[in-house]
């Protein structure tokens, strides 16, 4: 047990005190035996007041010690970014059921995927041009190509070869992407797979988050049970409006 070294020094000495009262006591002396109860009464109120006095030095450099950790934890909390809520709790843009008829005008032709012979994740998207929105997938530029100004006609042709490849294509879903007024600002090509397959015919989940100056991240993965089912036991790569 460690002990202050001035306290220590106190004891022995207190020690010693006692010692030589206690020797000059057995001579019979009452006079001493009094001043000796007395000598050693103060010197223990003296021990005790110095240990308390002690004790509160320690509890007050704890507590402005405890007082300075808050106050350096706080600036360091508030310093770091604030996560993006809104976009978190954003709701992405909806998607309509759509004929080809609708399409016409001019657009940027996103194609997604066919990176290999089995790549079932695969999209065509039809990004009007000229407008006030800009389609882009959450994705490494590897992953995708894009294509612009090309005429409706063309970008339809196109979309459908690009993504009717694979052996399993059944045929094709076509989705208008609709702001919140309902205005249509582009189409999706997303290819359905025979159900004997996989088991399932719509194998992928995309979704449209906007974000700002008209921004809208295109975030596309396989579903759930279409990614267990190619790759057992694997995890997904998430999904959300970040």
């Amino acid at each position: 047990m460690y002990v202050i070294p001035w306290l220590d020094q106190g004891i022995q000495k207190y020690d010693l005190y006692e010692r030589f009262w206690i020797a000059r006591s057995e001579s019979g002396n009452d006079t001493i035996k009094n001043l000796k109860q007395l000598l050693i009464s103060l010197r223990i109120n003296s021990l005790a007041e110095r240990k308390g006095s002690i004790m509160k030095k320690i509890f007050y450099i704890i507590f402005i010690s405890l007082i300075f950790i808050s106050y350096f934890a706080g600036c360091a909390f508030s310093r770091q970014k604030t996560p993006d809520t809104t976009s978190a709790l954003a709701s992405p843009l909806k998607t309509e059921q759509a004929d080809i008829s609708e399409i016409s005008g001019t657009f940027k032709l996103i194609l997604y995927g066919g990176r290999y012979s089995d790549d079932i994740e695969t999209v065509a998207i039809l990004d009007y041009e000229g407008d006030r929105y800009d389609l882009e997938p959450f994705a490494p530029d590897f992953d995708y190509r894009i294509k612009k100004g090309i005429p409706d006609r063309e970008a339809i042709e196109e979309a459908k070869k690009f993504i009717s490849f694979h052996h399993a294509f059944h045929k094709f879903n076509l989705s208008r992407i609709v702001d919140s007024k309902g205005d249509t600002i582009g189409f999706e090509f997303r290819p359905l797979y025979y159900p004997f397959v996989y088991g399932f015919i719509d194998l992928m989940e995309i979704h449209y988050w906007l974000k700002e100056e008209g921004k809208v991240k295109v975030t596309i993965r396989l579903s759930p049970a279409a990614e267990k089912l190619r790759y057992p036991g694997g995890g997904d790569g998430g999904d959300g409006g970040d």
